[in-house]
């Protein structure tokens, strides 16, 4: 195995790899076939330009400050939903008063509960 880190590869480059993934804020906006990611960001609503670096483009998708869209934390936020939904990872929400992501208390108390209820379920096994 092998992992890098590359800034803006050639597109002859970024399709060499074997797998990808678009992180932002920390945050895992894809992970996959590079492949797949222009479609996969085709579907939530941005669509690669003709001519374009794939991995340009992402990238600018990945960076809040990018010429994508006026309000890049938005897209960012909503791009960090799209994937954790894809990926079956408990969703997330903004918090603006503390500036970063949190999971909502109530998935908290869920994923609690579902915990006790394995160990209830095991128990009950023996």
């Amino acid at each position: 195995t092998v992992i890098t880190t590359i800034h803006q590869p050639s597109s002859d480059i970024f399709f060499l790899f074997d797998k990808i993934m678009l992180l932002s804020q920390g945050h895992t906006l894809y992970n996959g076939k590079p492949q797949d990611c222009i479609k996969y960001f085709s579907k939530l609503g941005f669509q690669c330009p003709k001519y374009s670096n794939p991995a340009e483009f992402i990238l600018n998708l990945a960076f809040t400050e990018s010429y994508i869209a006026k309000d890049g934390q938005k897209r960012v936020n909503k791009l960090v939903k799209a994937y954790r939904k894809h990926a079956g990872i408990p969703a997330l929400e903004y918090n603006k008063r503390k500036d970063k992501f949190v999971i909502p208390a109530e998935q908290i108390r869920a994923a609690q509960q579902g915990k006790k209820d394995k160990i209830i379920d095991k128990a009950q096994s023996f």
